[in-house]
């Protein structure tokens, strides 16, 4: 089956004020500075806390409000962790000193990396309480980004040559996915329809954000022919897509250089803008087409972000001044508009949990 006729059928899908909210969007994306917050409109800020230790960040939230992410211990170890209801629930390890759970699904199931008794990175799974090596390609290392409502499981491993391929798993099968002739792939997310997303190289090395989907790979694009790398990170259920691509020379890799936030829908690519600086990055998405990530401020800061209908807004605009909080990245966004992700609360890195609300006219 072509991929051409993969993505007529997943463009067909989306709903009509989808595509016009994208048409709009296109039209305003050369503002560089952020339009304001909605009047009226505020989040609830809450530190998620920690397993003893002084550090944390929530990486995502799933709809029933379960939010994963990583603690530190008393002992200085970071263990994998799942909040729900104001507690916290250590998954642990792999058996070493490091993890993260990195997406945890509606069914509770969490996935991440996680360092094992030898100090090496593989990807695990977490249920009914007891933390498991997924496996890899052939090599010595693994990761699992996210994992979808089926148990499908999407990342990155090596394989027996060393190189680094999206990954995925699922009952116990371990499928490359591949590259566009290039040495690296890696899977970002994945949907409930089966719909995966990522980054993958030619032969020359440019990286472009990809899709998987219909057992094909398809090339999203990106903004600028000059620089024309691209990374894509989450897709939603309506096959909307965020990422980021470059605008100047630098790396899709790490926020240096230009990157711009970018949303990919119906064949658009949208720029999403910045805080007023040169860099920003999507990470989050819901099915409303609400947007989070990080982003530069003018004066070169990384602040936490949040996009719709067209503009951009600093979270940290939205909580209390007097909280003590400064919002650096957000990672996740539910149905509901709760996000999650990492600041600085009182001078400890800290993972946050934003519960919005709108006040009385």
């Amino acid at each position: 089956m072509s991929n051409d006729s993969s993505i007529g059928r997943r463009q067909r899908r989306l709903c009509a004020a989808v595509v016009a909210l994208a048409v709009m969007a296109v039209a305003a994306r050369s503002q560089a500075v952020p339009a304001s917050a909605s009047a009226g409109t505020s989040y609830a800020v809450v530190d998620l806390g920690t397993l003893g230790g002084g550090t944390s960040q929530a990486t995502g939230i799933n709809h029933p409000g379960v939010i994963s992410g990583s603690a530190a211990t008393s002992s200085g170890a970071t263990h994998a962790v799942l909040w729900q209801d104001g507690e916290i629930a250590d998954l642990g390890t792999l058996g070493g000193t490091f993890g993260v759970a990195i997406d945890v699904n509606p069914r509770g199931q969490a996935v991440g990396v996680s360092t094992n008794a030898s100090g090496v990175n593989r990807a695990f799974l977490w249920e009914d309480g007891t933390i498991s090596d997924l496996g890899t390609l052939g090599g010595p290392i693994g990761r699992a980004n996210r994992i979808n409502a089926h148990g499908e499981i999407v990342g990155f491993s090596t394989t027996a040559t060393g190189a680094i391929h999206a990954t995925h798993w699922y009952r116990g099968s371990v499928t490359n996915l591949g590259t566009f002739g290039g040495a690296f792939s890696l899977a970002a997310g994945i949907n409930d329809a089966g719909e995966i997303v990522g980054a993958a190289t030619y032969p020359d090395g440019l990286e472009r954000a990809a899709l998987w989907a219909h057992g094909g790979i398809l090339d999203l694009g990106a903004l600028a022919p000059a620089y024309p790398d691209s990374r894509a990170i989450r897709i939603n259920d309506l096959g909307q897509i965020v990422g980021w691509a470059a605008t100047a020379p630098g790396s899709v890799e790490v926020i240096i250089g230009e990157t711009h936030a970018v949303l990919w829908v119906d064949g658009i690519v949208v720029d999403v803008g910045t805080l007023g600086g040169a860099t920003s990055r999507a990470y989050g998405l819901n099915n409303r087409t609400q947007v989070v990530g990080t982003a530069r401020t003018t004066a070169g800061a990384e602040h936490a972000f949040l996009w719709q209908e067209g503009s951009m807004v600093d979270l940290n605009d939205l909580i209390p001044a007097d909280s003590g909080w400064t919002l650096m990245t957000a990672f996740g966004i539910d149905q509901r508009g709760a996000i999650v992700g990492l600041g600085n609360h009182n001078g400890q890195r800290r993972a946050f949990l934003l519960t919005p609300s709108t006040e009385a006219e």
